[in-house]
């Protein structure tokens, strides 16, 4: 499997055309929100020094929810629209958001 977290529109069509190549399907929009999955998870580890938490979609596009075993740990909300259209918009401003907010949980936990 193509490991490259895309961390940009330009990764974003790079990874959809391996996918593509690979015979998969996936839409421009499943490899961004996998993307910024990605991305809030590597923060979390990160900043744990371990993968000990994990992020999924609580509201898909919308709501990212931290999760230590089952126990909610804390939401991390878009900054405004979707992630999405804020990866679209700005994908630096957007992982730095991330970074912040996990930042965030972690020193409040």
């Amino acid at each position: 499997m193509y490991d490259l977290i895309p961390m940009n529109m330009a990764e974003v069509a790079e990874k959809l055309q391996w996918y593509q190549g690979a015979g998969e399907s996936k839409s421009e929009s499943s490899v961004i929100q996998d993307s910024i999955l990605a991305i809030s998870q590597f923060h979390l580890d990160e900043a744990l020094e371990g993968p000990y938490w994990t992020a999924k979609w609580q509201v898909a596009n919308y709501e990212i929810v931290i999760l230590s075993a089952d126990e909610v740990i804390g939401i991390i909300k878009t900054p405004s629209d979707t992630f999405e259209a804020n990866f679209r918009e700005n994908a630096n401003k957007l992982i730095d958001y991330l970074r912040q907010q996990v930042a965030e949980l972690v020193k409040n936990h």
